[in-house]
């Protein structure tokens, strides 16, 4: 699809859905990227979504080149990103000391069981 904004510039964008949303996926700018090859790179991203695979991460891949990672287990853990949480309100909004005693319970309490006793 071709979007002619109101200053005259002209993209294309590509709209699919993802987990049952609508996205919106703009490639460049008309004079930037003939039509040619931005309907080349719609029906790229369209095989992606026929394959399950988020086509706005492979552009991302694609732009900075990044090798994808083959290994399963690098995803982080939700005890990572509740710590990380935890650092971020400490540290940012500056709590009292009640509540950062009840954050540092948080973690022994009741992250860290679960995720020792999942194994």
């Amino acid at each position: 699809m071709i979007k002619i904004k109101p200053t005259g510039a002209k993209l294309k964008d590509f709209r699919f859905y993802w987990y049952n949303k609508q996205q919106l996926m703009s490639f460049s700018r008309y004079p930037e990227i003939n039509l040619s090859d931005a309907r080349k790179l719609k029906e790229e991203t369209r095989e992606y979504v026929v394959k399950g695979i988020d086509p706005r991460l492979q552009l991302t891949i694609k732009k900075n080149k990044i090798a994808p990672q083959e290994d399963k287990n690098t995803t982080p853990l939700f005890s990572e990103y509740a710590l990380e949480w935890k650092k971020i309100k400490i540290e940012k909004l500056y709590i009292y000391i009640g509540r950062e005693d009840a954050l540092k319970r948080m973690d022994t309490h009741d992250i860290r069981p679960v995720y020792l006793s999942n194994g």
